[in-house]
């Protein structure tokens, strides 16, 4: 079942959605409870299985000490529930589980490139049973690679041998074909280790020095497709990964939080020079370890590393008990698979944690305890394996309950026809996160929508959602439209002058500037603004939008533009434009 487990995930999706990951937990429990005691403490021996305990040990305290303890539930259910799956793969598969493992890996990685090519979508191709992505298939293909340069470097023989040739030349093309840089460099750091681990410098140097030779005789034109130099204004990577080192330097011990990046990358935010100056932002530090390290600290990402280390070192051992093909295939899979989280994220979904951890039990999977270790059941103290099995599987069963039930109080917040409900529901999706700027404006909006509306709450809930979230011009923006609904133009300049400041393109800040002014009886300002206003709308239609950030800084409330043109052009003081 196990190795399936592994592979089939894969096919569902990468276990992406809340339900499936959730099945996949709860099936990896139902499997730990039934393993006998013999091997239960066949699983937990060795050092590896305290230092990991402490690592995960650490993932929880990151979760209760984070302002959104909520956040982290689902991500640590399913680091509990992948563990519990390594320990077992690691300790009870012998050589038909781990044969058996490399071939549904070849097999559901050929399913995910023929549905790469059947599966289309518009803006997200390659991605087939596992949108949005194409990283997530690349990661697979990255497996199959690191497996085979693994077993083939040590003596796979026979139709085993051509039938993962032509699977891995299959993988290479369809990186090749996707553009994938990360799953190329990835497959080659897995061929450059290897030939350093078995002592083939020369040939390791000579391909070096090759690869630089062909690179510097390839004109700049021949690397524009393969290294995506079209696209180089969406790469961001270098600046996302800064931002995920100021996070772990916000909070150097136990980090963010799991699974609260995306609240921190806010505060650490940079200008992209689009359309928006901040409409790009990211959950995720597109790299493992630096996402580790923002959302558990420096302690978080040491305990997670000494462990990798540790059953690497077992891995690594000539001695170690799988034959050396099979156990080669894993640790290149694994091999291979950890160069790519260097430069993107992955475990997040579980089928790929999956993946990587089962690769890292095939190649570390330990030997069986002798004979004379096997105690009496009446001698061995009373265990706690089935404890925490109902533990785990208790936590995988309700870990999803709060996302949701944040779900359903956001609608709340805009469906109920009852203004008062309307607020306590955003006050209640509120406490169950409380860094989340977006949700402290949604309370903002209900607080104005009530009968009579609350300025003085919205502007309270306003001023908390810029200080979340600082880079974010809409806040500001709106906390202006309450002084202005509120009858108070003059301390709408300040959120205003913030807003434009923030985002030069942001039209109807511009424009309610120019109003205000107006209104302030300032009409040759506002002048100015309002041709400024036109000078931005004119440069703006040269940006592509990205997402809905982007499409409100931009627009334009045409109308009230066009009657506070016709109000300054007729020099009313007293004349209000129509809104």
């Amino acid at each position: 079942m196990l190795p399936f487990l592994a592979s089939a995930g894969l096919l569902a999706g990468g276990l992406r959605h809340p339900w499936a990951g959730t099945a996949a937990c709860a099936l990896v429990w139902g499997l730990a409870w039934r393993t006998d005691r013999l091997a239960q403490r066949r699983l937990v021996a060795g050092k590896g299985a305290g230092l990991w305990a402490s690592f995960l040990v650490w993932l929880g305290l990151s979760v209760l000490a984070s302002d959104q303890p909520w956040k982290g539930v689902y991500p640590l259910s399913v680091w509990l529930a992948v563990s519990a799956f390594f320990f077992m793969a690691r300790g009870l598969w012998e050589e038909p589980e781990r044969l058996l493992w490399l071939w549904t890996l070849c097999g559901a990685s050929l399913v995910l490139m023929a549905g790469s090519v059947l599966i289309q979508r518009v803006s997200y191709p390659w991605t087939g049973f596992m949108p949005p992505y194409y990283n997530y298939n690349a990661f697979v293909m990255v497996a199959v690679i690191g497996a085979g340069i693994g077993a083939l470097g040590s003596g796979l023989s026979g139709r085993q041998r051509w039938g993962l040739m032509v699977v891995m030349a299959l993988a290479v093309l369809w990186l090749l074909a996707a553009r994938s840089r990360g799953g190329l460099f990835a497959a080659a750091a897995a061929a450059a280790i290897w030939l350093y681990r078995k002592e083939r410098t020369r040939i390791l140097f000579v391909g070096v020095l090759a690869a630089v030779t062909i690179a510097a005789l390839i004109p700049q034109a021949g690397w524009e497709r393969p290294l995506k130099l079209d696209m180089a204004y969406a790469f961001r990577r270098p600046q996302i990964w800064a931002a995920a080192v100021k996070m772990a330097t916000e909070h150097p011990l136990l980090g963010a939080g799991l699974g609260n990046f995306e609240q921190g990358f806010v505060r650490h935010a940079f200008p992209a020079r689009l359309a928006t100056n901040y409409g790009f932002f990211s959950d995720r530090a597109h790299s493992e370890p630096l996402h580790l390290l923002a959302e558990t600290g420096w302690v978080g990402l040491a305990l997670f590393l000494a462990g990798l280390a540790v059953f690497l070192r077992g891995a690594a051992s000539p001695a170690a008990s799988s034959p050396r093909p099979l156990r080669d295939a894993g640790l290149g899979a694994f091999t291979a698979m950890s160069a790519h989280l260097l430069v993107d994220n992955m475990l997040h979904l579980p089928a790929l944690a999956l993946l990587y951890f089962s690769a890292l039990a095939v190649a570390s999977g330990r030997d069986a305890l002798p004979e004379g270790d096997a105690r009496p059941a009446a001698q061995e103290r009373p265990s706690l394996w089935r404890p925490a099995c109902a533990a785990g599987l208790a936590l995988a069963l309700t870990a999803w309950i709060p996302a949701r039930l944040g779900e359903i109080l956001k609608a709340r917040t805009w469906s109920d026809p009852d203004s008062g409900r309307r607020i306590a529901a955003a006050r209640a999706a509120v406490s169950l996160a409380p860094a989340n700027d977006h949700l402290r404006s949604v309370l903002a909006r209900a607080y104005m929508r009530a009968s009579p509306p609350r300025p003085e709450a919205a502007l309270r809930e306003f001023k908390a959602a810029s200080t979340l979230n600082p880079f974010n011009a809409l806040h500001h923006a709106m906390a202006a439209e309450v002084h202005l609904r509120s009858g108070r133009p003059g301390p709408a300049l300040a959120p205003l002058g913030e807003a434009v400041r923030l985002e030069p393109n942001f039209h109807n800040a511009r424009l309610l500037l120019a109003e205000v002014l107006y209104r302030m009886g300032r009409t040759a300002p506002a002048r100015e603004e309002l041709s400024r206003l036109d000078e931005r709308v004119e440069s703006a239609k040269a940006f592509e939008l990205h997402g809905g950030y982007d499409e409100i800084v931009v627009s334009l409330d045409e109308r009230r533009r066009a009657a506070l043109a016709e109000a300054l052009t007729v020099r009313s003081p007293r004349g209000t434009p129509r809104r």
